[in-house]
């Protein structure tokens, strides 16, 4: 895959000489874990960049500066500047060359950290390692989060060969950070490539790390026990899963002072800064959602486990839609540990046909119904009586959730005005 992409990558690395770089993937968490990265830096007094992928509903929402999203201004002249250079490339070796739309994004947020002049850059994955154009960028700095089965086309249909694959986002002689859930099967299989690379690795760990979940509307828990002390940190992201994220951002912070680029692990305080969309996010209303983007099995067992803790099964309702280009059939035996009644959507981008799903869930669930669009389902929850007082369990497809997310908003405005 990265035989092309290398010459577009050659041109831009001096602009990567100034900034710190933390490069972080994962089958699941990696997102969350750069949002927390970026709040703990920003607290540090550091000024920071941060690369996300993919997006909600806009393509601005990657990229941010300070903890601020960037204009569609600002954006759009980076994308022509870096247009110039791509089509010169392309122009001198091959239609063959031509880099993807991702590859073209990651180069866009390299121009735009140099000339912010970030003191750190954050770049998370979009599939795996080695073949990820993340995988190519020099960085003193790296995570794996998780391992699970997702992106089998690219990276491999087992579980073996995309830890192998993710392994590829440490650079030569850099740090990695292995998260707290990976097996030491899938730990021995990344230490063995990395080791051969000069890669020095630091498993996160969950000792002396307590998590409690106080409910819908209240932050998650932490305590940290430092030096014979107790620090309590309260994250806003939700879900038993983040404790994990959370070993994995304090085993980074710790390398991070270790090689003077903050002072100690005091910036962990600024975790509670943490913003990230659409992962069991809480919007309250009658009915109330609860959103979150979980589009494989390793997700999903996640959603269910976390939605144990915040509300009960019997007063669930989940609307759900996928991408078709997604191996969601995996995990659709798990749907119905989500809510005792389904709703599905289409007519989002990449959608799969809910036809499609329905002829195999329709055992499953003792109510099933289709929406043409999420708009379509929120008009009728709304004007539902049954389902006023009930939890909306969104999930599936980022591009649906992304659409319901933008709905939900054009409403509430509308109802104020």
């Amino acid at each position: 895959m990265y035989k092309r992409f290398p010459v577009f990558i050659e041109p831009y690395l001096s602009l990567l000489a100034k900034p710190r770089i933390v490069k972080v993937t994962g089958t699941n968490g990696k997102g969350s874990l750069c949002a927390m990265l970026e709040a703990c830096l920003e607290y540090e007094g550091l000024r920071v960049g941060l690369f996300t992928s993919p997006h909600l509903s806009r393509v601005a929402e990657r990229f941010r500066i300070a903890g601020l999203e960037v204009s569609d201004k600002v954006l759009d002249r980076h994308a022509e500047e870096v247009l110039r250079i791509v089509t010169r490339l392309v122009d001198k070796y091959g239609e063959s060359y031509t880099p993807s739309f991702f590859e073209c994004l990651v180069l866009i947020a390299i121009h735009l950290f140099s000339e912010k002049q970030v003191d750190v850059a954050i770049f998370e994955a979009g599939v795996g390692g080695y073949n990820d154009a993340i995988g190519l960028l020099p960085g003193e700095f790296s995570a794996i989060t998780s391992v699970g089965m997702d992106h089998k086309e690219q990276l491999g249909d087992s579980l073996e060969a995309i830890a192998a694959d993710k392994a590829g986002i440490a650079s030569r002689n850099s740090c990695l950070v292995i998260g707290s859930n990976i097996s030491s099967s899938l730990r021995k299989i990344i230490e063995a490539d990395v080791n051969a690379r000069g890669v020095e690795i630091y498993p996160a760990s969950l000792e002396g790390l307590q998590a409690t979940w106080l409910g819908l509307h209240h932050p998650t828990r932490i305590d940290m026990s430092i030096n014979g002390e107790t620090v309590r940190y309260d994250l806003p992201l939700l879900g038993r899963y983040q404790l994990e994220n959370f070993a994995t951002l304090v085993a980074l912070i710790g390398i991070l002072a270790q090689r003077g680029v903050i002072r100690d692990l005091s910036c962990l305080k600024g975790v509670e800064q943490t913003r990230w969309a659409g992962r069991l996010e809480i919007r309250d209303g009658s009915p109330c959602y609860i959103i979150d983007a979980a589009h494989n099995e390793h997700a999903i067992l996640a959603l269910i486990n976390s939605l144990d803790d915040l509300v009960p099964y019997s007063e669930r309702v989940l609307l759900y839609g996928a991408s078709g280009e997604k191996d969601y059939k995996a995990y659709l035996p798990h749907l119905s540990l989500i809510a005792p009644e389904i709703y599905l959507v289409e007519g989002f981008y990449r959608a799969e046909k809910a036809k499609v799903i329905e002829e195999m869930l329709v055992e499953d669930f003792k109510s099933l119904q289709i929406f043409p669009s999420a708009r379509d389902a929120i008009r009728f929850f709304s004007d539902s009586p049954l389902h006023g007082s009930k939890f909306i369990i969104a999930t599936g497809s980022i591009y649906m959730i992304g659409e319901l997310m933008n709905c939900l908003d054009s409403m509430q405005v509308r109802a104020k005005d």
